[in-house]
């Protein structure tokens, strides 16, 4: 069973590779022609990927306000699956 700790980890984690997809899709979106049928589907996804970080942000916020004050970080506590997001 996951701690709120190891929760808020591996949502933090999962918050961080969707702001690195968000940025390569922009990055990709950013070399299509203007106002073609590829910039558009980036475009739609990029919007997709935006709702979804701003979920992940909002749950975030919940677990951060539901886990104990403590001195350890997010970077301390071991993800429950044991990996550590990519930098």
């Amino acid at each position: 069973m996951q701690t709120e700790k190891q929760k808020l980890t591996k949502t933090s984690n999962e918050f961080l590779g969707e702001v690195r997809e968000l940025r390569q899709l922009e990055e990709q979106k950013r070399k299509e022609p203007l106002s073609t049928d590829r910039f558009h589907e980036l475009a739609e996804t990029i919007t997709d990927k935006s709702r979804s970080i701003m979920r992940t942000a909002v749950l975030q916020e919940d677990l951060g306000n539901q886990t104990e004050t403590g001195d350890v970080s997010i970077e301390d506590v071991a993800p429950p699956d044991g990996n550590s997001p990519e930098r």
